[in-house]
């Protein structure tokens, strides 16, 4: 099995839909974002994050305690 290159989120910017996010001691898989992509998110300057029928409102440049989702794509930021 080949290793995966270590991941950082740093921000609600980095986040992307099947990454888990810790917010108030639960940890929430994200299954939608809008806006949906990093970069419009650094344009908008927020981002919607939801989860199944939660949801909140970060900046886009807000640090987020995050783990890369499984299907997420080996990328390394930082």
């Amino acid at each position: 099995m080949t290793a995966r290159p270590s991941l950082v989120i740093a921000t609600a910017a980095d986040l992307e839909v099947g990454d888990s996010v810790a917010r108030d001691g639960v940890d929430f898989v994200i299954t939608r974002l809008i806006p949906p992509t990093r970069e419009e998110a650094l344009a908008y300057g927020e981002r919607e994050i939801r989860s199944g029928g939660v949801w909140w409102t970060l900046l886009a440049e807000e640090p987020v305690d995050a783990t890369p989702g499984p299907n997420r794509a080996a990328v390394t930021r930082g």
